[in-house]
């Protein structure tokens, strides 16, 4: 709470108290002043249910003979409590305020408390009881409820104290009076205590004055300072425009805070440096528009780093560092860094300085906070309008060629991507997958041929059955027989009861062979039988058992030369190469790695527990120009290891982690012509789609590909479409 605020509740607080003194100078009845605290105190205490009981010494009970509620009453007024109850016991018998954040387990403790348990029937959860004390003797008491749990502090109970003893004073004068049959003793001794109270009245009544008129100028102030908060904020919403949002929030701060530089600096794609987005006065000499400052060794960069205001009071007098330098030689004795925080992250600074020392305390530090979280939603309006206008080129780039491929995404959602030849097998695989027929799966370790294979799987009449992956090059030769075909008991050491093996479990559904070309060439005989004959026996069995699977096989390698070189079986081969379908590396397909990089950022974020909204342009210009030796499964490694380490809502990847593995053949050692100009044409490819990104698709122009790269724009435009981009 600001020292505004405490200043404030203070003169509610002298208000009321005059309130209610004013009525109790008018006569009023204690109902009447009642109805004053509860009108008047809801502004500054949440209660639902307000109620005085008064003592009955002739009974020794307590009377409740006032009750301001809504509701459903259970402690209606005339019910009698005992003075004992132990709810009351401090109130009553000690003089002492009580407090019950919990009245639930207030009466767990104390079944006894007939009042508690009345309360807890209207639907209070917390309760508040102050003694109503005149001179020494205690009349009663004022409580308060809340159906809300906690609903009172300390502070409550000061408030309240303050008032309870006017309170008291009302209601001993109106017991006075309904009671005149007593004698007028105790009439006169009430008119002496409202003496007094009248004297404390016109004591408090020269406070309020005197803290009323020392406040008036501050809450003035306050006052404008909140209009031009809102000016800011409405600039905020009918802007998109950050250098519009910037210009009205220093309109706004120039008379009301002294500052002769004012600025917003973000943190740029490489999270290390800060730029300048926003300059007052535009044009300087020293940190002008293209100054970029680190984070590391900077008040800026503690101001982002910590998340916290950071205030240099006089340059002068303190340790300066790296850009107060340059701002003392500039003339500047104090300075102001407030943090941009975006959904718990900063991505910036607001920036005030002043060429007078001490010219920001704490107060302007709380009031430029405040200003701060509107240029926040500003910097995020203009970056989310960026990313929109991007999203839309985009996507009115890609509509058309998108509705050719709904149904192919619809059926292979699992895997992403749009390039023609990755379509293509897609597109193959989906017809395939209707027949029974065998399928060879072809492509680079990493496509994504499991992907396709339980893709088949699905789209099949067997998807109803099992699917059994079976890894070839992963089992050893001397069990890959048993765990393919099974065994029998005894079949050899170690055998102690029938094994089935993978044909057997996969009877009705399909089977999934990786690696198919590590098989050893006496296996390669029993699958060939199994595509043949469609049956089998048991290692150790003599009984022949029948397979109805279907066989879908994967390779990395070439089979063709294996065939050649005699390690692998050409009748087998052909059996397996019924329907192939080639998946493509993805340094073929570079279009897809932006979607696939986002893919598997939203993927393991959410395993993380992350909020990662972007990669950041530096990192996916290094992800489309890598060659991506271990394919999709190698990219999917890199995002999970940067998402890991992310601490924002950006990801970057650190360009070490791209070095190709020591040993690893340079990309210049060819086996063929041909394989050489595919190289040479990718490589260009790669370039041309780099470049593009920068200048945001543009060809033509100033700051067009063609100025770039000095060429005429109808001749890069050929090269494009040569290129087919």
């Amino acid at each position: 709470m600001t020292q505004l605020e405490i200043n404030g509740l203070t003169i509610r607080r002298l208000q009321l108290i005059n309130t209610i003194v004013t009525e109790m100078c008018k006569g009023s009845r204690i109902e009447d002043i009642v109805e004053v605290v509860h009108r008047e105190l809801r502004e500054m205490i949440a209660f639902d249910r307000i109620g005085i009981a008064m003592i009955d010494r002739d009974r020794d009970d307590l009377d409740v003979t006032v009750l301001k509620t809504q509701g459903e009453v259970h402690l209606p007024i005339g019910h009698l409590n005992p003075t004992g109850d132990p709810r009351l016991q401090s109130v009553i018998w000690r003089g002492e305020s009580f407090i019950c954040g919990d009245l639930k387990k207030f009466l767990e403790r104390h079944p006894e408390s007939d009042s508690a348990r009345r309360l807890t029937l209207e639907g209070m959860h917390s309760n508040m009881a102050l003694p109503l004390v005149v001179g020494t003797e205690v009349l009663g008491y004022m409580s308060m409820s809340s159906r809300q749990p906690e609903a009172f502090t300390e502070e409550h109970g000061q408030i309240l104290q303050e008032i309870s003893g006017h309170v008291a004073v009302a209601a001993e004068k109106a017991r006075l009076i309904s009671q005149l049959s007593e004698g007028n003793r105790r009439l006169e001794q009430a008119n002496r205590e409202l003496q007094e109270a009248n004297q404390l009245k016109a004591e408090f009544l020269k406070k309020v004055g005197e803290e009323v008129e020392r406040q008036t100028e501050q809450l003035g102030r306050a006052g404008e300072r909140e209009r031009r908060l809102l000016r800011i904020a409405n600039a905020v919403n009918a802007s998109l425009d950050l250098n519009n949002v910037f210009h009205v929030a220093v309109q706004e701060l120039r008379d009301l805070i002294p500052f002769d530089r004012a600025s917003i600096t973000l943190v740029d794609e490489t999270g290390q440096n800060l730029r300048f987005a926003a300059l007052e006065p535009p044009e300087r000499e020293i940190l002008g528009k293209d100054a970029t400052i680190p984070l590391r060794g900077t008040s800026l960069g503690e101001a982002i780093l910590s998340g916290r205001t950071v205030l240099r009071t006089d340059l002068s007098q303190e340790p300066r560092r790296a850009e107060e330098d340059l701002l003392f030689s500039a003339g500047i004795r104090s300075c102001l860094f407030t943090p941009l925080v975006l959904r718990g992250s900063a991505i910036g600074t607001f920036n005030l300085s002043s060429v007078r020392p001490n010219a920001y305390g704490q107060g302007e530090a709380v009031y430029i906070d405040q200003v701060a979280q509107n240029i926040t939603h500003a910097v995020a309006n203009a970056r989310a309008y960026e990313e929109i206008q991007r999203l839309k080129e985009e996507l009115h780039r890609e509509n058309v060629y998108l509705k050719d491929e709904l149904s192919t995404e619809h059926h292979f959602f699992e895997i992403v991507g749009t390039h023609p030849q990755l379509t293509h097998a897609l597109r193959d695989a989906e017809r395939v997958a209707l027949t029974d027929a065998t399928v060879l799966i072809r492509g680079e370790t990493g496509t994504g041929k499991e992907l396709i294979a339980r893709a088949i799987h699905r789209l099949s009449s067997r998807r109803d059955r099992a699917l059994i992956k079976v890894n070839c090059a992963a089992l050893p030769e001397t069990l890959i027989a048993s765990e393919l075909f099974g065994h029998e008991k005894g079949a050899f050491t170690g055998a102690v009861a029938r094994k089935l093996g993978r044909f057997e479990l996969a009877e009705g559904g399909t089977i999934f062979l990786d690696e198919i070309g590590d098989l050893p060439a006496e296996i390669q005989v029993k699958v060939l039988r199994v595509l043949q004959e469609r049956e089998f026996e048991r290692v150790g069995g003599t009984q022949t058992l029948k397979a109805d699977v279907r066989i879908i096989a994967a390779t990395n390698r070439d089979l063709e030369a294996l065939v050649a070189s005699g390690s692998f079986r050409q009748d087998l081969y052909y059996r397996l190469n019924v329907f192939p379908v080639t998946l493509p590396p993805l340094r073929e397909r570079p279009d897809d790695i932006r979607e696939l990089a986002m893919h598997f950022v939203r993927k393991y974020a959410r395993r993380q527990n992350k909020r990662i909204t972007r990669i950041s342009h530096r990192s996916m210009n290094l992800l489309q120009t890598y060659h991506w030796s271990g394919n999709v499964r190698e990219l999917e490694n890199l995002i999970e290891r940067a998402v890991i380490l992310c601490e924002g809502d950006t990801l970057s990847i650190d360009e070490r982690w791209l070095h190709p593995p020591s040993g690893s053949v340079p990309p210049g050692e060819f086996k063929s012509i041909e394989e050489m100009e595919q190289y040479c044409r990718d490589l260009q490819k790669r370039f041309f789609q780099n470049l593009l990104q920068t200048t945001r698709g543009r060809v033509y122009g100033p700051k067009g590909a063609a100025s770039i790269l000095g060429l005429k724009p109808t001749t890069l435009q050929g090269k494009l479409k040569r290129l087919g981009l």
